[in-house]
């Protein structure tokens, strides 16, 4: 059976930084990977812009591909 691609977005410049890669990485561990194939979509952060980022959730998400 084809599997059905979804989008994950995460990233963006905000405060929030941190919950968008704690859920991010939330959708990647349970979502069931024989039905979907998780397309990674990071939104990029100005480099001037340092809001909570956590290396916490990272892993998951590294180990994915991000466009």
């Amino acid at each position: 059976m084809k599997r059905l691609k979804i989008a994950v977005l995460f990233g963006g410049c905000s405060p929030e930084y941190s919950v968008s890669l704690q859920s991010a990485a939330a959708v990647l561990q349970n979502m069931d990977s024989s039905k979907y194939e998780a397309v990674m979509v990071g939104i990029p952060c100005a480099l001037s812009c340092n809001h909570g980022r956590s290396e916490e959730h990272t892993s998951e998400l590294q180990s994915r591909q991000v466009i």
